[in-house]
């Protein structure tokens, strides 16, 4: 078992690293720094960079500007999406812990928040069938006059 985790610690090291390689080269691609053929061969952005004679500063000036988009999308003072705005200030539709929820990215560092319309409706009936049940408990409580 001890000989299995260096394995995935590797392959997941080396899956980040790749992503983190993949962000750099778009980045270098808005930038005019590399084609597009450039980004799809087999050499690492950050070589093919130094190759070009890129500086070193604009290297590190291009993964400072991928943390701060990395760490943008965390930010606890973030705007909420408007869809779940929207849902929040619907007393039909607020979101328990268990609802299905999809969240998809809706440009370079915007998310958006998706729920099933099937839920909801589900959630409705389920809500509607209770507050039934409820008002039917409460009526067979009262004395009758």
């Amino acid at each position: 078992m001890a000989e299995r985790k260096p394995d995935l610690a590797r392959r997941l090291g080396s899956v980040l690293r790749g992503a983190q390689d993949r962000s750099l080269g778009l980045r270098a691609l808005r930038e005019g720094l590399i084609s597009d053929q450039e980004l799809s061969g087999p050499v690492g952005v950050e070589d093919l960079l130094r190759g070009k004679g890129v500086a070193p500063e604009k290297i590190k000036e291009l993964h400072a500007e991928i943390d701060r988009d990395d760490y943008a999308l965390f930010r606890p003072d973030r705007a909420m999406p408007l869809e779940v705005s929207a849902v929040l200030s619907e007393p039909d539709r607020r979101l328990t812990p268990y609802d299905p929820t999809w969240v998809e990215r809706a440009g370079r560092s915007e998310l958006r928040c998706r729920t099933s319309v099937r839920h909801h409706e589900q959630s409705a009936a389920l809500r509607q069938a209770r507050n039934a049940r409820v008002e039917s408990a409460h009526a067979r409580a009262r004395p009758a006059n």
